[in-house]
């Protein structure tokens, strides 16, 4: 059976008005990896968004740990598929770059977009993002076994409206906002402070691939 992967340009394509799209499925159809595809191809900034800065730690933690090859980087996968060498680098607390890099692995001319922690909101409120044209929320659902923050929501809000803000400002349009997860629970904070719940259990009893709001 032929494997159909996900491409979020087709979301961007049939829905261009939107400022937000929540994308969530089983695991494997290339969610991240066509998000970040996108963003390289067409030479678009982005803010990679994970939950804490512990998150953002580890991708920045390539190198060999006891003889084992560790390098949790989402662009693991396109650097092999596309022969690009793309790494995150520590900048500040929270936060990381994503730089192309030479041959010796160090970086080269200015990131091509951002890793942030959204646990450390103040911390990136301090930083002008507003070149960044897409804002990609990775694994925007917490897995069963993680601790939930209620106030995750607000904080994605938050940065949203202040990177937006100064985007407008220097006449720069909308950001657009990108959520994916892998499918667990409908309740989960980004739901609710969007108040989506209904609509995408309302989704999943109907089988329905798309809800336009």
């Amino acid at each position: 059976m032929k494997i159909k992967y996900y491409d979020i340009r087709d979301d961007l394509k049939l829905y261009p008005d939107c400022w937000c799209y929540l994308v969530w499925s089983k695991r494997g159809p290339g969610k991240t990896y066509s998000t970040l595809r996108m963003c390289i191809e067409d030479k678009k900034k982005f803010m990679f968004m994970k939950r804490t800065i512990e998150d953002v730690n580890l991708l920045c933690a390539s190198g060999v740990r006891k003889d084992i090859n560790f390098d949790i980087s989402p662009f693991v996968p396109l650097n092999r598929d596309f022969g690009w060498d793309i790494k995150p680098v520590k900048i500040a607390k929270g936060i990381a770059g994503f730089y192309h890099c030479n041959e010796d692995g160090r970086p080269a001319g200015d990131p091509v977009g951002y890793a942030c922690a959204l646990s450390a909101a103040k911390d990136i409120k301090g930083f002008d993002l507003s070149e960044c044209d897409y804002m990609i929320f990775d694994e925007f659902i917490p897995k069963r076994h993680e601790r939930i923050n209620r106030n995750e929501g607000d904080q994605l809000m938050d940065i949203y409206m202040t990177v937006s803000r100064d985007r407008v400002q220097r006449g720069r349009g909308e950001l657009i906002l990108i959520c994916l997860a892998n499918a667990t629970s409908i309740n989960n904070p980004v739901f609710n402070v969007l108040n989506v719940i209904d609509d995408a259990a309302s989704m999943d009893v109907m089988n329905q691939e798309y809800n336009l709001q």
